[in-house]
């Protein structure tokens, strides 16, 4: 029968530590308990004594406010410091006093106010008016006066309204300036007694063991009951003061604390009588299980050395000690071999696709050796191949720039492999063998095979039945398209480097031919090839007639048929592209800056955006032709609204009715129009992005363009048609404008 010795023995050795373990946890339990409450009690404490501070200055900064407004708005206060504008004692003594009466009533915590009025020395006070040698505070109003009657709240006085009276009031009082900033007429004091201030407190507590002191800038307190110092012998003695708060307003400092603190250091004390009491439990437990520990490890100690000894003679070194246990040991071990087993596996995985890659890009290229018995021994070549015909498709996805951004990089590792392994099973299919490979990020590679004694037209046809089948399932199965170039037909291996390039060009044709579409090799025969300078010049005018505002949606229109009548390759419909957009933004960085603003925040990066996702002619034409509409009529909005712009419309149609003036000039045009000629130039620059002169002569350099094109008119002939009287002028300008001299320009044209 089966024993469950080392289970009872773990189970016997470990108990005592856990029992001593709950016993911990006990008793650290009850000290943080008590560490918490210390702490919870102090800062509510604090808390509290900071928010009686805040009542205590909130109650005395509304009294000075009101004071302030009082001094500042009531015409009758002032009536008593500016008592030269009235002979009246009504409006000097008794609607002053009556107000000072209102105010108390008003605040019953003011015991009183008085004025003091410094060119006579008079004070009026709500009970009387006496010179300052009859009342009974001169020493205190003195003593401001002296010190140019400091604005603030004092430290508590006594005070007496009435010379040798015997019954004084202990107040604070707050003294302030008539007027406010020099003080030249007088001051004020309010007296504010400070029994109303110990209610105060007395009102924010009335606990049997927390007292409050409340102490003025002198130290005097200004509260009797419930502060320590009042408080019998043997509690004064026992009392402790836990926070002291002072005020940033008054400069007075307030204690509170606890009137018995006998209890709260008991409390204290049995906090850290159970702490070091939990430390003990702690250090008899790590004895403990110490010595259980070492002498439960015993048993098992050999085991762990001999597999420590079999991995250091295994490797020469050990993969990793045993830190905790040995199961853990173990487990480590075997996890590590594992994880280096996988790793293993997936680097000799990309390390053969890159190779394959490698090989296949190594067959297409050519060179002096092909290493086929090296790809003979590692199975990706087929002997058979050597003896037929082979021919290169190359399959490329549409808008890489959109899927891309579109599909994270395991989808698109996923799509891929879909379409690499479609295209070999429709290889299968029609029995036929292939090689394909990704050799770039977007373009599959690939070397279709036929069998001995196909011709090359019927092994044409049928690859690119192969190519039509898997361009339709893509179109169909999958969120994007591709476009399939075919090369020629090859018998030899050495060959298959010209069916490559010839699939290369034909791919390099899209932009021309459009995507989604199966080309041939040879697609450009017949077709003249695309020459880009041809159509700079389109370019321009098309970005110089937005930036004017003028019509440019036929030139557009007939740019686009002219490039469709052409073939032109990827490389050319990319340096149009970019061409066509630096151009459009240098016309518009020559408009005024809430144009260039419109286009910036909206438009630019649309065109950006759009021309990087195009591929093709086609696709381009009516999406830019819908942006440029776009931004057209928000410019257009924006130059209706300026109010010049019409006028400018109507100078530079005049220009293009009469350029051939050889004396229009801004004079000219300012006469014509009943405007200076300064502000012909200023409106020339600010709606049209140029001045006068560079727009006349564009203006004539494009008339004289098409007249050397169009006509056998002589050089001086075009230039008197076009405004200029000399020659050597024309030409230069001509030369300046276009890049080149007239004759060679019209050489270049007729070439």
């Amino acid at each position: 029968m089966k024993t469950n010795r080392w289970f009872y023995r773990m189970l016997l050795s470990y108990l005592p530590v856990f029992l001593v373990s709950i016993t911990l946890v006990m008793v650290l339990s009850l000290a943080s308990l008590g560490i918490v409450s210390k702490r919870m009690a102090l800062k509510m404490n604090e808390a509290y004594t900071n928010y009686a501070m805040e009542v205590i200055d909130g109650t005395l900064h509304s009294i000075e406010q009101l004071i302030y407004k009082e001094i500042e708005t009531n015409s009758k206060l002032k009536q008593f410091f500016y008592h030269s504008q009235w002979d009246n004692t009504y409006y000097t003594i008794r609607e002053p006093s009556q107000k000072m009466l209102e105010i108390i009533t008003t605040i019953p915590m003011i015991d009183s106010i008085y004025l003091i009025r410094i060119d006579d020395n008079t004070v009026l006070s709500q009970n009387m008016s006496s010179s300052l040698d009859q009342f009974g505070d001169k020493a205190f109003i003195e003593s401001m006066i002296g010190r140019n009657f400091p604005e603030l709240w004092t430290s508590r006085r006594t005070f007496s309204e009435f010379p040798g009276q015997e019954k004084q009031k202990t107040v604070v009082s707050l003294v302030k300036r008539v007027p406010q900033i020099s003080g030249g007429q007088g001051m004020v004091v309010v007296n504010v007694n400070t029994d109303e201030i110990e209610k105060i407190i007395a009102g924010l507590t009335h606990s049997d063991t927390v007292y409050f002191k409340l102490a003025d800038g002198d130290g005097h307190l200004l509260n009797s009951s419930g502060a320590a110092g009042d408080l019998p012998a043997e509690t004064a003695e026992a009392a402790k003061t836990l926070s002291k708060v002072k005020s940033d307003y008054t400069g007075w400092e307030i204690y509170s604390g606890l009137k018995n603190a006998g209890q709260f250091d008991f409390v204290i004390r049995s906090t850290y009588i159970s702490g070091l009491a939990g430390i003990a439990a702690l250090v008899i437990g790590m004895v403990w299980i110490i010595i259980v520990t070492r002498r439960n490890y015993k048993p098992i100690e050999s085991i762990t050395a001999r597999i420590q000894a079999y991995i250091d003679e295994k490797n020469g070194s050990p993969l990793e000690s045993p830190q905790k246990d040995e199961f853990q040991f173990i487990e480590s071990t075997m996890d590590r071999m594992i994880e280096q087993s996988h790793r293993h596996m997936a680097e000799q995985q990309k390390y053969m696709s890159l190779k394959r890659q490698s090989d296949i890009r190594h067959l297409f290229e050519g060179g002096e050796r092909l290493p086929i018995e090296e790809w003979r021994t590692s199975g990706i070549w087929n002997p058979a191949w050597e003896q037929g015909s082979s021919i290169v498709a190359l399959v490329e996805i549409d808008h890489a720039y959109t899927f891309n951004r579109t599909y994270s990089g395991q989808d698109k590792l996923l799509f891929k492999f879909a379409l690499a392994n479609v295209l070999k099973e429709i290889a299968e299919t029609r029995f036929s063998e292939v090689w394909a490979e990704w050799i770039t990020d977007r373009c599959l590679g690939a070397v279709y095979f036929g069998p001995n004694g196909n011709g090359s037209t019927i092994f044409s046809e049928q690859c690119a039945a192969m190519q039509e089948q898997l361009r339709e399932w893509t179109a169909n199965n999958l969120p994007f398209t591709v476009t399939i170039a075919i090369g020629e037909a090859v018998s030899s291996l050495s060959e298959i480097p010209a069916s490559y390039s010839a699939a290369q060009k034909a791919l390099s044709y899209k932009a021309s031919l459009g995507c989604n579409r199966l080309i041939n090799h040879g697609v450009n025969n017949g077709n003249t090839a695309g020459e880009v300078y041809e159509h700079l010049q389109t370019i321009r005018t098309i970005a110089r007639s937005f930036m004017l505002g003028e019509a440019w949606r036929d030139d557009l229109t007939r740019l686009f048929e002219q490039l469709g009548g052409g073939m032109f390759s990827n490389e050319d419909f990319r340096s149009l592209a970019d061409y066509f957009q630096y151009h459009i933004r240098m016309e518009v960085m020559k408009l005024p800056e809430e144009y260039q603003a419109v286009w910036q925040q909206v438009y630019s990066a649309q065109l950006t955006e759009l021309l990087e996702q195009s591929e093709s002619f086609g696709e381009l034409l009516p999406t830019l032709e819908s942006l440029l509409e776009a931004a057209h009529q928000e410019l257009a909005l924006l130059r209706e609204s300026r109010g010049k712009f019409a006028l400018s419309r109507k100078m530079r149609a005049y220009i293009d009715e009469h350029f051939s003036n050889p004396d229009l000039s801004l004079v000219h045009l300012s006469e014509a129009f009943g405007v200076s000629s300064k502000y012909v130039s200023q409106l020339f620059k600010e709606e049209n992005g140029e001045n006068f002169v560079d727009y006349l002569a564009y203006v004539r350099m494009e008339k004289a363009k098409r007249l050397l094109v169009e006509t056998d008119m002589k050089v001086q002939d075009i230039s008197a048609e076009v405004g200029y009287m000399h020659t050597f002028s024309f030409t230069r300008v001509f030369k300046k404008t276009v890049g080149m001299t007239p004759g060679e320009y019209r050489k270049q044209r007729e070439g």
